[in-house]
Parts: C-alpha cells; structure tokens; sequence
C-alpha cells in the first residue's frame, strides 16, 4: 500500500470510528429512555487495489420482531380482560356473594321464611307487612340489577366512542411517520428515530385491538388486521367506525370481534367491549328477565283467586305479563298495587287471596299454602339463558348468581396469568432491544484502541512524508 493509501485508509477509519462513538454514546445516554431501541453501527471495506479503506454502512435498530409481536399480543389479551373487569366491577358489587343478606338468592328465601311465618298466624298485621316488605325488597334488587345492566351498557357505548376515536388517532400518526420516513434517507439516526414512535405507537395500538405489521421497503410499516384488512398502508389511513347495531367496520369491512370470525379483531379493549355489550350483557339481561318472568307466572298461576291470565302478587309494571314484553322485564317487575296500602290496597289480600273480593276469615291459610308449594314447584327456562332448566325458582336465582358473578372472577384471574406473562415477555423484549450499560462501555474502549490505532497510522504516514519531502 502507499503512503497516500495508507493516509486515505487511516482517514476512513478515524471517520467510521467518529461514527460508531456517536451512536454508542447515543445508546448510553439514552439507556433510560422509553421505548428507545439500541443502535448499531454497520461497516463495510471500500475502495480496492493499493487504495482500501471504511465505510459506515449505515445505522440499524437492534429490534426484534418476534418478542414485540408478543408482547404486544399479551399487552392486548391483558387489556380485554381488564376491560370485562373494570367494567362489571360495579355491576358484580350490586349482585352480591350468597349470604350477603341482599342477593336476588336472599330477597327469595326472605319473601319464602315470611310467608312460611303468616301461615303460623295469618290474621298477624304485622306479619303480613313483613310479607309486603320482602316482596318489595325483590322486586327493587331485581329493578336494582337491571338499572345497573343499564348502566354498564351505557358505559360500553361510551367507552366504545371512546376507544374508535383513539385508534383512528393512532393510524393517522402511523400514516404521518410513514410519509416522513419515506421521504428520509434510511439507515439514519432521525430514521431510527422514527421507527421509535412508530413501535411506541404500535405498542399503544395493540391495547385497543390486535393487528399485524408487514415492513416496507422504504423502513416503514404497515398494518392488517390477523386475516388482512387494511388499516394503515403507507401515508393512507383507514377509518374505524362503530354503530351500536352494525358495530365495527374498517373502510367498510366489518370487523366485530365474534361477528365476522374470518376478519374480524380479537384482542385489546374494544375486543372485551364488543365481548360484554354482544355476549355477556344480553345473556346476564335475560337471565334477570327469565328470574322475573318465573316470578310473575309462578305467583299467579299458584294463587287459587287469580284467574288464568290474571295479575297475581308480582306485576309487570302493573299488568299481566305478556310474553311479547319479557325484555326488560326485571326492570319493570313490580308488586300489585291490590296488596300495597299506600297504593289504596289491603294486606289481607296476601293472605286471602289477589283476587279475593272480600277479606276471608283471619286464620285461613289455603292460599298462603298454594303459594308456598308453587315456590317449590320446577319452572321452565329459555335455553338461551345458559342455566340448568326445570328447577325452582330459588335455585334458577342461584345459578344465576353464580354464572354472572364467574365471569368477572374470571376476567380477574386470567388477568393475572397474562400480566406475569407480560411481565417476562417485555423484560425479554427490553433485554434483546434495550441498552445495556455494561455492553455500551466495553464498545467504548474498543472505539477509543480502534481511534488511537488510526491516529497513529495517520500520525506515522504524515511523519513519514514529512521526512520524504526533507530529503528532497
């Protein structure tokens, strides 16, 4: 190699090694950094011959694929279960745990003791209020229980606004780094930069719904459903929309969770959203209903001076009940008017009879006992509810106690499986794509031998020439 060889190669190396020092001193100062993404430095042999030399190749993100894929799929499971959580936590309270004192199961058995104690005594004023007291304390936990149905779903349209917005901010940020990165010169450090946000912002997406990534060739990203709807391409966003009917679509596609299987999402909040609002609300609501409606039938067809048809103890909202009606039963349900005193009724009818005419004398007890064994009786339920059928009454509000309140402790345990999974999952993630300290000042040492190797070839090289030109 020549004088001037050596001086060019010497002078590439001093220049690369210039390099490499700036982006590991970035990576150092940035070791705290959220969601910074280490850099490395590439280098190539250039030119040939007598001549040879470095080049810096370019400046490449030290990021894995695989571990943000699944970081960000269990960052996604974690928020739809901490969706269905959250939003039932309210609902789960009002139902209450058997034994509480005021669960559907307790207002039952407490209508069921103060009838069993009139038929003792059933010229007992103060025995027959005690049966008005508890039938009314069913009648408001099962109106209770539906308000707060309403209130959830209420919540969900809200929070399901809510989340669409979000999502639709996060594709026009991804489709505005797309253009910027595609007008940038790749391989840079404001390249990088880039791709930061954009992972930041994928991260954040992958809450709200599951999705796929399919790298350009210009460095950016873009974005599918699982089964390939467009989300963001390049620098064009798609828009999200949700219809409280219809429910999600993207640029047309529908794309609700359970709805449409073959394209549809399946994780993040708006997956456990349309998860309670289509799935478990309807089911928890007819439930209530079915209890309501086995209520209103069951006093009536029991009750010896109600006629088929007829309204017995338990209204709806003050009429017969009309199967047509059941939805939204258990908010109407309500207790006659005939046996309230307040409402210009008689107590005596709880003992005599709804449709008793006349009050009967004070110590009969027939239709208190027909009443009782219509409590024991097994009803029939719609299948649709998803509790056992041909049980009593007292037993269907069991169950459905228990279903209900197993799908929030559910939500809640899986919740915590997938948030240690996370857990391992990200710290896999930020040790493969994060920077280490210790790593960083061993690359330090190594660029400042490399600097001192190339400043003593150029120091040489230089003295060499000086000494050629003297002896001139």
């Amino acid at each position: 190699m020549s004088l001037t060889g050596a001086l060019i190669a010497s002078r590439s190396g001093l220049q690369a090694v210039s390099r490499w020092s700036e982006t590991t001193a970035g990576n150092i100062s940035n070791a705290n950094t959220q969601g910074y993404v280490r850099r490395d430095v590439g280098f190539a042999t250039q030119g040939g011959g007598s001549t040879s030399g470095v080049r810096v190749t370019g400046l490449s993100r030290e990021s894995s694929a695989a571990l943000a894929q699944m970081h960000r799929e269990h960052l996604g499971m974690a928020a739809t279960q901490s969706t269905v959580s959250a939003l039932l936590e309210g609902y789960s309270a009002a139902l209450g745990q058997p034994g509480d004192g005021t669960t559907l199961s307790d207002r039952l058995g407490a209508l069921e003791n103060s009838i069993t104690a009139l038929i003792t005594d059933p010229g007992s004023g103060p025995r027959q209020r005690e049966v008005l007291d508890a039938a009314q304390a069913l009648t408001g936990t099962l109106n209770m229980l539906s308000d707060k149905l309403d209130d959830v779903s209420g919540a969900i349209r809200r929070d399901t606004t809510l989340e669409v917005e979000r999502v639709n901010g996060i594709f026009g940020e991804l489709a505005a780094l797309n253009e910027r990165i595609n007008r940038m010169e790749p391989n840079t450090a404001a390249a990088a930069e880039l791709r930061d946000r954009m992972d930041a912002r994928l991260d954040a997406l992958s809450q709200s719904m599951d999705f796929k990534v399919r790298e350009r060739i210009d460095g950016g990203l873009d974005i599918f459903t699982q089964d390939g709807t467009a989300m963001v391409v390049g620098d064009r966003a798609e828009t999200l929309e949700y219809d409280p009917v219809a429910g999600l679509s993207l640029g047309g596609i529908d794309v609700t969770p359970g709805a449409a299987p073959n394209r549809g999402i399946s994780g993040g909040r708006l997956a456990g959203l349309m998860s309670l609002k289509d799935g478990t609300l309807p089911r928890f609501r007819l439930q209530l209903d079915e209890a309501a409606r086995e209520l209103v039938e069951g006093f009536s067809a029991s009750d010896p001076t109600v006629a088929p048809g007829g309204v017995g103890l338990f209204t709806d909202a003050g009429a017969a009940y009309n199967p047509a009606l059941r939805e939204g039963l258990a908010g109407r349900i309500a207790v006659n008017d005939a046996v309230r005193p307040e409402a210009g009724g008689a107590l005596w009818r709880l003992r005599d009879g709804i449709g008793a005419g006349a009050e009967g004398p004070a110590g009969g007890t027939a239709t208190l006992e027909s009443v009782l064994d219509g409590l024991a009786l097994p009803g029939t339920y719609d299948p649709a509810a998803g509790l056992q059928d041909g049980v009593t009454v007292a037993s269907f509000a069991a169950q459905l106690i228990s279903d209900q309140q197993a799908v929030r402790s559910k939500a809640e345990g899986d919740l915590a499986g997938i948030r240690t999974a996370s857990a391992a999952v990200a710290e896999s993630r930020t040790q493969a794509e994060g920077v280490d300290i210790d790593s960083e000042m061993q690359r330090l040492l190594a660029i400042e031998q490399s600097y001192a190797a190339n400043s003593k070839v150029l120091t040489t090289v230089a003295r060499m020439i000086d000494d050629l030109l003297a002896s001139i």
